[in-house]
Parts: C-alpha cells; sequence; structure tokens
C-alpha cells in the first residue's frame, strides 16, 4: 500500500491544504497562526507496508511568508541552528522542507495543550493557576529559551501561545526557528494588539533584539500566570505599546492578595524597562524561579501536578487525541474529531487585565482574590483595596467598573424603591392615626378624669405626632436584612479539607462560605487530616477567594521563617 493511498479520508482537507507535504502525508489541521499553519502528517512505515504511520506535526509557513526570499535565508539560518539544540524543554525538530513555495518544518508530535489554551479553560472555570505550578512553567520555559539563545536564538516572538505543556507535565517552548526567523527579519513584524501585549520595549521601537528582549517576555507571562490578567492588554496597538513602554508597571502582588513576594520581585525585575536592570540570562530567572518553587512546594512535584491539571482541564480532548492517534496508525481520518487549536489559541485568555472568559457570576461579584497561606497566622487586614494601591489599574480593569457601576445602580434603585415604599406606608399610618383620633381622645377623657374638679377637657392626647417616629424606624429595618450575605469562596490544596468557624464545621473545601457583611474580622480556620490547622482571618467586607495550600504535619524539611517569605500587606 503506498502512503498516499493510506489516506481516503485526506479529500476532506481544508482548501488550500495540500494532501501531501515532502513524504508525509497530511492527515488534518490542528492549530493556526497568522505566520504558520499547524498540520498533522504521518509517516509510513514501509516496512509493514503502510499498517503503521508515525504521527508528527508539521508547521506549513504561510505561503505569503514563504514565497519572500528574504525570509527563507534567515528561516533556514535559524532552523539549522536550532537542530544543534538538544533540549528537553523544546519541541525537537526532525526535518525541514523547502520545495518551490512550500517551505515547512516537521517536529515530533506532542500530545498537550498551550499555555494559553490552559488560562483560558481555567479562566471559563473561574479557577486560578496555583503560585507554585505558575512559577514551574515559567522556570522550564526558560531553560528551554536558555538553551536557545546559546546557539545564537532569539524567539523575540515568546507569548503563553509558544509555550507547550504535555499531559505528562512537560514543559516546551515552541516555534524557536520561526519566530527567530520572523524577529531577524524585521523585529516589528507581524504586530497587532494581541502579539504585543508580551513585547518588549526594544521590540516595540524596532530595535534589535537579545536575549534580554525574551526575558522582558517571560515576564509578561508570568505576570498573567501569577494574576490570571494580563499587564499590557490594551485594546489598540498605540496602547499597548504606551502601556510597555511608557506607564508605570504594577507589581503582580497589588493586584493579587497574597502572591508571594519573592514572585512580584522576580516579575518586575524581568520587566525592567532597561536592560542592564533585568535578569543578564534566562538561566538567572530560572535559578530565581526554581528557588521559589523549592520553598512553596515541599514534598510536591509540580511537574505531576501539573500534568494532573491539565489532564482534568481537556479531559475530553485527551480522549480525542487518543482516538486520533488510533486512528492516524490503522490509516484512518479524523475530520470528525475535535483536536483543533484554533479555537483554543486564537485569542489571549485575558481582556485589560481581567480575565475576559469569567462566568457571569463571578464577575457580578466582587473580583477575585487569590490568597495563598503564609508561614504564620496573618494578622493583617485581609480587606483588598486596589484602586488606591494601583492608580493604573482602573485603567487595566474596565470589567470591574462596569459591574461596580451596575450593581451600584441596581443599589440605588432598590434603595429608591424602598424609600417610596416607606413615605407611602408612612402616610397610611398617619391617615389612619388621624381617624382614630377621636375615639382615643374620649377613651383617655374617660380614663383621667380628675376626681374633684370637672376641668374644661383640654386635648392632652395630642402628642399624636409621637407615633410617627414608631413606622419609620420600622420600615428602614427591611433595608439591613436584605443587604446581601458576604460570599467568601475557599479552595484548598489537598481538597476536602473541613472548614469550620467557631466550633461549628461548615463544610469540606472547596465550599462557598455566606457570611454577614461587615468590618468586623471573622476567624475562619481549616483542618485536613496530616496537614496543619490553618487560620486565616477573614474581613467579610466584599466577596472574596481564598486558596490555600496546607502545609504536612510533618514536613520533610523545615518551614522556613516568616521572615524569609515576606507577603504583601494591605493596609
Amino acid at each position: 500500500m503506498s502512503a498516499a493511498s493510506a489516506h481516503p479520508p485526506s479529500a476532506s482537507l481544508p482548501a488550500g491544504v495540500p494532501k501531501r507535504l515532502g513524504r508525509y502525508d497530511i492527515v488534518g489541521v490542528i492549530g493556526r497562526r497568522s505566520l504558520a499553519t499547524t498540520l498533522l502528517g504521518c509517516l509510513v512505515d514501509p516496512t509493514t507496508g503502510g499498517a503503521f504511520q508515525r504521527p508528527v506535526a508539521i508547521k506549513r509557513i504561510a505561503s505569503e511568508y514563504a514565497a519572500r526570499k528574504e525570509l527563507v535565508a534567515p528561516f533556514l539560518d535559524a532552523i539549522r541552528k536550532l537542530t544543534n539544540v538538544r533540549h528537553p524543554n523544546v519541541v525537537p525538530i526532525l526535518e525541514v522542507g523547502h520545495e518551490g513555495d512550500e517551505l515547512f518544518l516537521v517536529m515530533e508530535y506532542i500530545e498537550g495543550e498551550t499555555c494559553a489554551a490552559m488560562m483560558k479553560r481555567l479562566q471559563s472555570r473561574g479557577e486560578t493557576l496555583d503560585f507554585t505550578i505558575a512559577a514551574y512553567i515559567a522556570a522550564e520555559a526558560c531553560a528551554g529559551l536558555h538553551a536557545a539563545h546559546d546557539v545564537g536564538l532569539v524567539h523575540g516572538h515568546l507569548d503563553p501561545a509558544q509555550i507547550f505543556i504535555g499531559y505528562d507535565g512537560a514543559v516546551r517552548v515552541l516555534d524557536l526557528g520561526v519566530a527567530a526567523a520572523a524577529s531577524r527579519l524585521a523585529p516589528t513584524a507581524f504586530r497587532g494588539a494581541r502579539d504585543l501585549q508580551y513585547a518588549s520595549p526594544e521590540r516595540c521601537r524596532g530595535e534589535p533584539l537579545d536575549r534580554q528582549s525574551d526575558v522582558f517576555s517571560m515576564g509578561a507571562i508570568l505576570w498573567e500566570l501569577t494574576s490570571g490578567m494580563s499587564a499590557f492588554d490594551r485594546v489598540a496597538e498605540a496602547d499597548v505599546i504606551r502601556a510597555i513602554c511608557e506607564e508605570a508597571i504594577p507589581a503582580p502582588s497589588t493586584v493579587v492578595r497574597g502572591l508571594p513576594e519573592q514572585i512580584s520581585m522576580i516579575t518586575m525585575q524581568a520587566l525592567a524597562r532597561d536592560r542592564s536592570e533585568r535578569y543578564p540570562t534566562m538561566n538567572e530567572l530560572r535559578r530565581e524561579l526554581l528557588g521559589v518553587v523549592r520553598l512553596l512546594a515541599i514534598g510536591v512535584a509540580p511537574n505531576e501536578d501539573l500534568g494532573q491539571l491539565l489532564r482534568r482541564l481537556f479531559e475530553e480532548r485527551v480522549a480525542a487525541k487518543k482516538e486520533m492517534l488510533r486512528r492516524v496508525q490503522i490509516g484512518g481520518g479524523i475530520s470528525d474529531l475535535a483536536i483543533n487549536d484554533e479555537a483554543l489559541d486564537d485569542a489571549p485568555p485575558s481582556s485589560s487585565a481581567i480575565p475576559a472568559a469569567l462566568p457571569a457570576p463571578a464577575i457580578d461579584k466582587e473580583p477575585s482574590i487569590v490568597v495563598e497561606p503564609s508561614i504564620v497566622e496573618p494578622s493583617h487586614s485581609s480587606e483588598f483595596k486596589p484602586d488606591r494601591e494601583a492608580p493604573t489599574e482602573l485603567s487595566m480593569r474596565p470589567r470591574i467598573v462596569a459591574a461596580r457601576t451596575r450593581r451600584a445602580a441596581i443599589f440605588g434603585a432598590v434603595l429608591g424603591l424602598v424609600a417610596t415604599l416607606a413615605i407611602l406606608l408612612t402616610i397610611l399610618v398617619t391617615n389612619g392615626m388621624k381617624s382614630d383620633a377621636p375615639p382615643a381622645a374620649s377613651s383617655m377623657a374617660k380614663v383621667e378624669p380628675p376626681p374633684s374638679a370637672t376641668p374644661p377637657p383640654t386635648p392632652t392626647p395630642t402628642p399624636t405626632p409621637t407615633p410617627t417616629p414608631t413606622p419609620v424606624e420600622t420600615v428602614a429595618t427591611p433595608v439591613v436584612t436584605t443587604a446581601e450575605p458576604t460570599i467568601v469562596h475557599i479552595e484548598t490544596v489537598p481538597a476536602k479539607a473541613a472548614i469550620f468557624i467557631g466550633n461549628t464545621k461548615k463544610g469540606l473545601s472547596p465550599l462557598e462560605l455566606k457570611l454577614p457583611k461587615g468590618k468586623d474580622p471573622v476567624l475562619i480556620e481549616i483542618r485536613h487530616p496530616g496537614y496543619q490547622t490553618h487560620k486565616e482571618r477573614v474581613i467579610p467586607d466584599m466577596n472574596q477567594r481564598l486558596k490555600l495550600t496546607l502545609t504536612a504535619a510533618a514536613a520533610a524539611h523545615p518551614a522556613p521563617a516568616a521572615s524569609s517569605v515576606p507577603y504583601h500587606r494591605f493596609d
């Protein structure tokens, strides 16, 4: 059986996609970007008569770029350098093809998802990424980029869609050769508001790029991984450039309460506008991140946690991709399988520094607050005041401002309705008392007649106005009773921890506590067999999301001193 005849379903390929590239049959499209399309191909093993086929991922450069001779030479030069990189955090290149106007490279096919897809899926479920896993992803990507930098390759177009996470938890960097060629050809090419969110200031200005340009991009990615928001997301391209080159960059610890200060400081050093103030190499940045990972993940394997998280988030796609590989190996088609990554990678996960994919109920509440437990019992107020602490955040959070405006309008309408009802009730009560006034006066005259004299019946019971405050007070009380309770959403690692307030058990995590709104702190205890009891003081003046990582009762290493783990404190 010939390789071409092994795939009768290839006729269903999208228009413009060839049935064959080089010696590879094309099975389907698994991803699209502006610069290149990722195809699923297979190489038939001739020794098996076409029965066994090896799946590969083929990056086909868009025809408008592949036809440009000035792009082909830098591309091939970058790929030649990339073939010298043998690193577990870089997707290996198997082959490079250049036939006529077709320019493509063949890579090992790996089952997994991009970091951008993972963040979008998390936000669509209202979940956040664990700080330890966020630092681990960035550290692993730094390792792959450092290996590329050592052979003279600068990525230049790094973003979350260029970081690939396998279902086994392995992290790899994508498109090193393609992006490096584009960066060498024109540092400002393939621009757009989405692409620019992670660009370095020098790339925005059209200056030459170096390894520290990738350091800045990694800082922007780390800012997003830890906060679930984009630091430089704006609608217009010019606004993105202004935010990167001119506006004050808020530290992520001012946006996410409880973020370890080490991660915030590492992120801000990577985002320094002056290259001399950034980390000189990706290896330096990786070393700092691994120190935080070791500090936060005592007795935990971050790669296993990451793989488990990805398999849970993409359970249906894990099954679909296994079925895809089975069909490819027997020469079947994949046109009916949902394995195209285009919908997942087409847009960044956040908008205006607030997750665009958050479900509506989360937007109607106060913004989510992620809290990690400190080593000692926290004594600072849990009141979150980002508007005072980070003024620039107002320009980055239109959805929160809009949600607050809607809540204020609704509250004002309800308050006006209650006030109207109070006035009507007061009028009714007053009219009723006026109609009952004569009998009340006569009865009181009968009850209090002086025994010795018959003075003229002065209308002593005239204090009828005194009852009027009473109905006003009774009408005002429903305003207090109709106030919505504060919702405190608690997640723990591990889950199924018992949540106590006082000696009353409220349930097991994950749990939504409804507390009376107020300024008085509420002490919450989290208990789990084999783990230290954690105490968290919460001021229930706004809806909050607490994400707590419990400490094992018998840790393999002594817990670090509180002074070595500074946390951002809020006044």
